[in-house]
């Protein structure tokens, strides 16, 4: 709950539509409608860090993997190595990548996507877990339960 006395600025990046942001130790990455931008110093000034010809959905700094940031695009999953610096497609090719998750308990990624949901132990290589045609617009594992999957959808809530 934030408190009565809290207040908010905007630092950024500007220019775009913000869908989804990635925070690792002091550096920031935001997903926008005109790629993906970082701050190294906690949010007070962005660059653009590629993919500037993409709506960037969902974008994931891992938390264990030095550089590595993954990034859920219109044409599927692209990764960096790097912090940003380049990118590589990853897979789910030509697919709307909405949220991308990672499991610490077994190291694996989720993807919600305009197909269902996909798996990777990698982030480079991906496979389709099913739920029919449907949309999936954010996942999320139950911490108490992590076989427990939940997938935010147009229509209502599934969980595995």
């Amino acid at each position: 709950m934030l408190s009565l006395y809290y207040s908010w600025s905007s630092g950024g990046p500007e220019g775009g539509i913000i869908y989804d942001f990635s925070q690792k130790d002091s550096i920031i990455y935001a997903g926008t409608s005109g790629g993906v931008y970082k701050s190294i110093n906690k949010g007070r000034s962005w660059i653009g860090s590629g993919l500037k010809f993409y709506n960037v959905f969902s974008v994931f700094a891992h938390p264990f993997g030095v550089d590595t940031v993954l990034a859920g695009t219109e044409r599927g999953v692209f990764i960096s190595y790097d912090g940003g610096n380049s990118w590589d497609f990853a897979g789910i090719d030509n697919r709307n990548v909405y949220d991308i998750i990672f499991t610490i308990s077994d190291s694996v990624y989720y993807a919600g996507t305009d197909s269902g949901v996909w798996k990777s132990n990698n982030g480079n290589i991906w496979s389709y877990l099913s739920l029919g045609e449907r949309e999936v617009y954010s996942i999320n594992i139950n911490p108490r339960f992590p076989s427990w999957m939940y997938a935010g959808t147009d229509s209502g809530i599934f969980q595995s």
